[in-house]
């Protein structure tokens, strides 16, 4: 962690006029909280990520437990962004949730990927004390594909593997850092090359394998 550590050091110096402003944040809000049921963490002071809000109080990480929460930290200035393709009452989170429904074990198209990070810088910048926070089913590798794309993004890092570690260290996982799969990797790296200093133009239109021809049969046994 020391790697880590001095990264997110630097890190910290170059926010101060960011719209994730720093990282002096607690690790998970349920530090010093009677409710160790809510799962919920602070990414950055202004990024927040959660497991999925269950509409039944007795659940871990309840709707009422989580409105509770963010009215009381930060009232009427956060916005959810459910990525986890189910429904619930948004109406406990005053109708502050905007859908964006994440393919399974997939990435988005890069264009959404793309309006999906503008989505969030746009309402951070719109006022200085707004927060998101995100969520998909279980508030691990969608949401951290989403916070590195977002910090990606912003140019705050010029490589996705710290920002990954940054997730799993302040979502305080008992894991291992999480291993997005290698076209994930390609996605987060296309986001790198957007917003770099050449200027780069991926194709304008989706391309979908219909069929794969070879020559002969491959051989597939030990011997061969």
């Amino acid at each position: 962690y020391i790697s880590l550590s001095l990264s997110l050091s630097l890190f910290s110096l170059s926010l101060s006029l960011s719209p994730i402003s720093n990282l002096q944040s607690p690790n998970s809000a349920t530090q010093g909280s009677k409710r160790p049921s809510l799962d919920i963490a602070y990414i950055t002071s202004r990024i927040l990520a959660m497991s999925f809000p269950h509409e039944d109080s007795h659940h871990a990480n309840s709707l009422w437990e989580v409105r509770e929460f963010l009215e009381t930290r930060h009232p009427s200035q956060y916005l959810v962004f459910n990525l986890s393709g189910h429904a619930y009452d948004t109406a406990q989170l005053n109708n502050q949730v905007a859908d964006f429904a994440w393919p399974h074990k997939q990435m988005p198209d890069l264009e959404k990927l793309v309006n999906l990070c503008r989505n969030l810088d746009s309402w951070l910048r719109a006022d200085k004390q707004n927060v998101i926070v995100l969520h998909c089913t279980d508030g691990r590798l969608v949401s951290a594909l989403v916070v590195t794309a977002y910090l990606l993004f912003l140019n705050a890092f010029t490589s996705p593997l710290v920002p990954l570690k940054l997730f799993t260290f302040k979502r305080s996982l008992d894991i291992q850092i999480i291993s997005p799969s290698p076209s994930q990797l390609r996605y987060l790296g296309y986001i790198m090359d957007l917003v770099g200093t050449k200027a780069y133009k991926p194709h304008s239109t989706s391309v979908t394998i219909t069929a794969l021809q070879m020559s002969s049969v491959p051989l597939f046994n030990a011997i061969k």
